[in-house]
């Protein structure tokens, strides 16, 4: 494998090619119909979001082209004929977000179709929107860089960047909502009767009628075409509707900001009496687990179940143990890892052994690897906010120690090497032939913020000086901290299952990759194993987890 390069691609953007004009983006925005072109807008994000890997742009920047006046046309063709634009990105997804709420502050209502004059106009205003984007971007000279100042430099970039670029898995999502609303229920009484109260609240006959309204909607709309953002639901879906008029963005009340965070929080514009045009599907995936989190918790406190100031904590402490941990965890390591690894849980060694064991154990011949699983998001403000040291201490309260002096993650990870190892080897993992060689220490994360450069090698800095600091009895190796998103897991589960992927080998080999150049230490794990899954064939398709709750749900009749 090749050292850690970063793709680069200019953008093409107005100044370059209008360089003797001076529209104002206002307006050009104030007369075209606003629904039509917000509508139009989301599917080019949609097919920019989607493409494929390697993809370029010109298939869904061309034809929009075609589509306007000679006046935009021709000068677009002549810069096109002196520069080769297969080195330019044409479609980019920050600009067609920072467009979409240009149009929201001028919003007027009207659903027309497009003309020849709106198209032109939206392409002039999506081009001031690609210089506005090239501002906020500084230029890395990365190559000449030191791990840390990389990192420093540019993590707080790329938290913005891939919070916009990078999309979300539908089927993972259907997976955990399933497990929320379905198996979780049936081992956690407590969530029982909220989910009971929910649905009276809502006028539903079970959860199940919500899941398959809300998310079967959802993915009838994006099969075959997961482009498609225009959604039409039947009037007799009263809870669907409810679900996704929530969620919708009132343009009368709406305000830009540069984080898209009103956004975020409302992902969907509705357009009719039961239209809705999904804005960013990103962000409405994003939104869709926490989105029914907070429906529960507004339900439950409408009926006087959950206290209105702190329903919502109360909601997510008990799921963040429980249910993520507990069920999702413990049932997807059961799934990928249950047939060729000695293994125990978190809750197994607790009760055998009491407090500080790590939350899965598992084994194969002499390599013991020990994880910890943190259902944890940095917040919003503080992962956007641009500042490095922000950024680095919200990752170490979430994933070392907390404000309160608790230990997290790797604290953890290290307390459990020098304090537990040798009590669970000699009291329960105790056939081991040879004795235990090599240590993996893993951190499986929940939060994709995590996903890009940086994380890894900050937190494995910091599990290497807090090692320097303790004895250990025994000689075992003890390897490289690494972090895994749990929906990689997901998404590979065929592959560890099948043995194809095999974890030590993956960290090993990812150990030896860092060594061979500087910038190498700072790309994360859960990146290089998705490059090695795809040496080893794996292509996005659904897992035998996602086919199994399709055919349940198919089952249940939800599917229209």
């Amino acid at each position: 494998m090749k050292k850690m390069e970063l793709q680069i691609q200019e953008l093409l953007s107005y100044s370059v090619v209008f360089p003797d004009r001076n529209d104002n983006i206002e307006n050009l925005l104030i007369s075209i119909p606003s629904n039509s072109a917000i509508e139009f807008i989301s599917h080019k994000l949609a097919q920019k979001t989607y493409q494929f890997i390697g993809e370029h742009d010109f298939h869904i920047w061309s034809p929009w082209v075609l589509k306007c006046r000679s006046d935009v046309k021709n000068p677009i063709g002549h810069y096109a004929q002196q520069y080769n634009l297969s080195g330019y990105a044409l479609i980019d997804n920050y600009s067609l977000l920072l467009l979409t709420s240009k149009l929201l502050t001028c919003y007027n209502g009207k659903s027309n179709e497009l003309s020849t004059d709106d198209y032109s106009n939206l392409l002039l205003a999506y081009m001031i929107c690609c210089d506005e984007r090239l501002q906020h971007n500084k230029p890395l000279r990365y190559n000449t860089m030191t791990a840390d100042a990389f990192t420093e430099s540019f993590m707080p970039i790329v938290l913005k960047s891939d919070d916009v670029e990078v999309p979300r898995d539908y089927r993972l999502l259907l997976i955990k909502c399933y497990m929320l609303l379905i198996e979780f229920p049936k081992r956690n009484v407590l969530f029982e009767n909220y989910l009971d109260e929910f649905c009276v609240g809502k006028g539903l006959i079970s959860a199940k009628c919500y899941l398959g309204e809300l998310f079967l909607t959802f993915l009838n709309l994006s099969y075959p075409d997961i482009t498609t953002c225009v959604m039409e639901v039947e009037k007799k879906c009263v809870s669907t509707c409810s679900y996704f008029d929530n969620i919708s963005i009132d343009p009368s009340k709406y305000t830009h900001d540069d984080d898209f965070l009103k956004l975020r929080e409302n992902p969907v514009l509705k357009t009719g009496p039961q239209r809705y045009n999904f804005m960013s599907k990103k962000y409405f995936l994003d939104k869709a687990y926490t989105g029914l989190l907070f429906d529960i918790k507004n339900t439950l406190v409408n009926r006087g179940i959950l206290d209105a100031n702190n329903g919502y904590v109360k909601l997510k402490s008990l799921l963040g143990e429980e249910f993520s941990e507990k069920l999702l965890f413990y049932t997807l390591m059961q799934r990928c890892f249950g047939q060729r690894y000695i293994n125990y849980s978190g809750d197994e060694l607790k009760r055998q052994l009491g407090e500080g064991m790590p939350d899965f154990y598992m084994r194969r011949g002499n390599r013991l690897f020990i994880f910890e699983c943190k259902d944890s998001q940095i917040a919003s403000t503080k992962k956007l906010s641009g500042n490095y040291e922000i950024i680095k201490q919200a990752i170490f309260d979430k994933y070392v120690v907390n404000a309160k002096g608790q230990p997290k993650g790797v604290r953890q990870l290290v307390q459990v090497i020098k304090d537990k190892l040798s009590v669970i080897i000699q009291n329960i993992d105790n056939s081991i032939p040879n004795g235990i060689k090599y240590v993996f220490p893993i951190i499986i994360y929940f939060d994709n913020c995590l996903d890009i450069e940086g994380p890894n090698y900050l937190l494995n800095k910091e599990f290497r000086k807090q090692l320097e600091n303790i004895e250990i009895e025994s000689n075992f190796i003890i390897k490289d901290l690494v972090m895994i998103n749990l929906e990689q897991i997901m998404r590979l589960e065929d592959f560890f299952s099948s043995d194809k992927l095999k974890l030590a080998s993956l960290i090993n080999s990812y150990i030896d990759y860092k060594s061979q150049a500087e910038l190498n230490q700072v790309f994360p794990f859960n990146k290089y194993l998705f490059q090695q899954a795809q040496k080893k064939g794996y292509s996005m398709k659904k897992t035998k987890w996602f086919d199994e709750i399709y055919k349940q749900l198919v089952a249940m009749d939800k599917i229209v």
